[in-house]
């Protein structure tokens, strides 16, 4: 006759093994997507609007069908971006939409952005638009 508690430790380490490897097929995806994803679309926010190191950010996530544009400097919520919709566009106008729309919060002029003309608009505008975080549609 079988012990109920070895089946439920046998149960107990097939489901860790499970984990395991579901956790290491993700960290491949993240490596092999979502990070080069993030890159190259944080590149083209500098690219398009310059800034300081660290103004840009970008979160892929494919998986979970999350894109998010952040500008941590500003403390404004993110945009964010259906990936269904828009990752299909090969010059990935979404992610200048996204940087547009958080610098326009804070009505921060288009062009070379630095320290002061960032805590200015923070001192200036205090808080941003009421559009906390923004969803593109498509």
């Amino acid at each position: 006759m079988i012990d109920p508690s070895e089946l439920y430790l046998e149960n107990l380490i097939a489901r860790a093994q499970a984990k395991m490897k579901a956790d290491k097929v993700m960290d491949t995806f993240d490596k092999r997507v979502n990070m080069p994803l993030a890159q190259q679309a944080t590149n083209l926010l500098y690219t398009k609007y310059p800034a300081p190191k660290g103004f840009w950010e970008v979160e892929v996530r494919l998986e979970n069908k999350l894109v998010e544009v952040r500008a941590p400097m500003l403390e404004v919520g993110g945009y964010y971006i259906d990936p269904d919709k828009h990752l299909d566009d090969p010059k990935m106008k979404w992610v200048i939409t996204a940087g547009g729309e958080l610098l326009e919060r804070y009505r921060v002029k288009r062009g070379m952005l630095d320290r002061d003309t960032v805590e200015e608009a923070i001192a200036h505008w205090g808080e941003p638009d009421s559009r906390a975080d923004v969803h593109v549609e498509g």
